[in-house]
């Protein structure tokens, strides 16, 4: 969709043409300079028309500022806390009073959201509960509100098997709805010990490696982090130590926490060290002028960068050029201005020169 924007300007006398009048014709025509302020550039491309009128020496220089909208400034992102509801849970994480460890530590991601993110408008937070199966205790929606909407007997319940390949299937699923960065949260206390059925192409596999798939595919777009509710009997050697399991999971052993203290589990999930959301950080300017009858010509960018006194806007100017011309007719200069961010989102304008000497 374009936006036509109209931008009416008209190179006179006032705006020294020329110092000289008709009858003094021994004397040169001066070099003058016309800047054309051109409207913000945004995400949707626009067209804008403008008449100029001047001399064979008249030099335009374009200038504009680029407007990324908040969306390209502080891009969208997605969390998921995916909450092990097996029965192992009940003695992992009891419930106590009115609470359990696994809804103080989706408390605190949500005060981490609504404290530290750039832009919580653009940060959505979801829940998913699993053990024999896996479901949505919480569409993913803005933390502003979601405190009213958590359910503490739904998060901090406990019964049934461990299914990690339905949990990240889920997770899979649900994440597919949404852009923007993506990041999943695992609370649980063990391995995965129950035979899979989420997926036919994972039929006959192990519960650990059905799981291990389902992580894999889910990671192929998402970072995953894991906090592992640790058992007396993974310290003493009794039980075996799924760690190594769980960093296979995530690819990376810096996103796996070992949580012994279930009271920690609130501080250690905003622990993690998560990549900041990308944001825009230089922009790779194109100015094109295209004339019929006339060779293409590249207009330089001399100037352009982030804007002195306004936030999260970037400003740019072209070194001075000559209009394409005819004596006594008027030509069309299409000029076309393509800008390019650091995370390859375009900002471009059609600028329609209609310019007469």
């Amino acid at each position: 969709m374009k936006i036509l924007l109209s931008l009416i300007l008209i190179i006179s006398g006032a705006c020294r043409t020329s110092k000289f009048n008709a009858d003094d014709k021994a004397k040169p025509l001066e070099t003058t300079i016309q800047p054309i302020i051109l409207p913000c550039l945004k995400d949707t491309p626009i067209t804008v028309p403008i008449k100029v009128s001047g001399t064979s020496k008249t030099q335009i220089v374009l200038r504009g500022e680029i407007c990324p909208s908040n969306e390209s400034i502080y891009p969208n992102k997605t969390v998921l806390i995916v909450v092990d509801q097996s029965a192992s849970m009940q003695n992992t994480d009891p419930t106590e009073g009115s609470s359990c460890a696994r809804l103080a530590a989706v408390r605190s991601m949500v005060q981490k959201i609504k404290s530290s993110e750039k832009a919580p408008d653009n940060v959505i937070l979801g829940l998913i509960g699993f053990s024999n199966s896996a479901e949505t205790l919480l569409q993913p929606q803005q933390v502003y509100n979601i405190e009213n909407s958590m359910n503490r007997y739904e998060i901090c319940r406990s019964s049934g098997y461990t299914n990690y390949e339905a949990a990240f299937d889920k997770a899979k699923k649900t994440l597919q709805l949404y852009k923007g960065d993506k990041e999943v949260y695992l609370i649980s206390d063990g391995f995965p010990d129950l035979s899979p059925g989420t997926s036919p192409e994972r039929e006959g596999l192990s519960p650990e490696n059905a799981g291990k798939q389902a992580a894999d595919q889910l990671t192929s777009d998402s970072n995953l982090y894991v906090l592992f509710l640790s058992k007396p009997g993974y310290q003493d050697g009794q039980t075996k130590d799924p760690r190594n399991y769980l960093e296979s999971l995530t690819g990376n052993p810096s996103r796996v926490k070992v949580v012994e203290q279930t009271e920690s589990l609130a501080n250690e999930i905003i622990e993690f060290d998560v990549q900041p959301p990308k944001s825009v950080t230089n922009m790779s300017p194109s100015v094109i002028l295209k004339s019929e009858g006339f060779k293409e010509k590249v207009i330089k960018v001399t100037k352009i960068g982030k804007h002195s006194n306004k936030q999260n806007v970037w400003a740019y100017e072209s070194a001075p050029f000559i209009p394409n011309s005819i004596a006594g007719q008027g030509v069309k200069n299409n000029i076309q201005i393509h800008m390019l961010d650091n995370l390859g989102r375009p900002y471009s304008a059609e600028i329609n020169i209609q310019y007469a000497n």
